[in-house]
Order: C-alpha cells, then structure tokens, then sequence
C-alpha cells in the first residue's frame, strides 16, 4: 500500500523565473549587490564588427557567478565568477579577476540597466541589460 502525502506540506521551489525579475528598477536605494544577485538579465550589444550580427545574452547572476548564453549572436556560452565592491561590479576572466576591469551602473530606466565598461579609468564601452527578452529583442531588432 502506497502512504498518502499530506496536502499541507508545501514543496520548497527552487528555481522561479519570476523571482529572477527585476523589480522596481529606478527606486534609488537599491544596493548594487541586489540589483544583480540572483537576477537574470539580457545583454544587448552591437556587432564587434560592421559584418558581424548584433548580440542578445541571456546574463544569468547566481550567488558568486554568472553565466552568459547567448541568444543571438556568433559567441560561445561562458561560466565567471563576480564580486561587487562598492560601486563596482567586477567579473573573472576565466576565473581571474583583473582589478583595472570593472563595471558600472551608469543609469537605470524602467526598462534596462545602462551598464559601463571600464579599463582603468578608460570607459570602453556602454551596454544596455534589459529586464525583460521581449524588449531585448525588439532593441536589437531596431539596431542597423
């Protein structure tokens, strides 16, 4: 005889999309680490080169790492590990971290993170993280 589970027991979920969302974006007070602990974002960027198609990422952060996989675009998927120090958000190269390699949040809208690259005190480049695949992929839609 097979026992009954009692229905009041809840199973714990231990992966939601929805919990991965980013929520109330532009409030101010938002720590950086919250802004992308456990969140899942989507990288919008141009080609590298004039030929080269225009990339989507689904960027997922977990606990200590990140893993990139792209949606569009010629790249390979890629496991790093990241850490925030103050204002900075800075990720691995293959497990290594350069301190002159970092990352800022420079504005937030309702939609995405405007997200700078920078190499000491060089800002190399500017890339937009939507919240949401649709609107990801409708910017890079409009791209030319």
């Amino acid at each position: 005889e097979a026992e009954e589970t009692p229905s009041n027991i809840k199973q714990q979920i231990v992966y939601t999309p929805y919990h991965r969302k980013i929520v109330n974006p532009t409030k101010n007070d938002i720590p950086l680490y919250d802004r992308f602990h456990q969140k899942t974002l989507y990288l919008c960027a141009y080609g590298a080169e004039a030929w080269m198609p225009n990339v989507l990422i689904h960027v997922a952060f977990f606990d200590k790492e990140v893993i990139y996989t792209p949606i569009i675009g010629d790249i390979s998927s890629r496991r790093e590990v990241y850490t925030i120090d103050k204002n900075k958000l800075y990720i691995s190269q293959q497990g290594l971290f350069d301190s002159e390699i970092s990352h800022t949040l420079d504005s937030v809208t309702q939609d995405y993170y405007l997200i700078s690259s920078w190499v000491g005190k060089t800002k190399v480049t500017t890339i937009r993280y939507y919240f949401d695949l649709e609107k990801a992929e409708a910017y890079i839609a409009s791209l030319k």
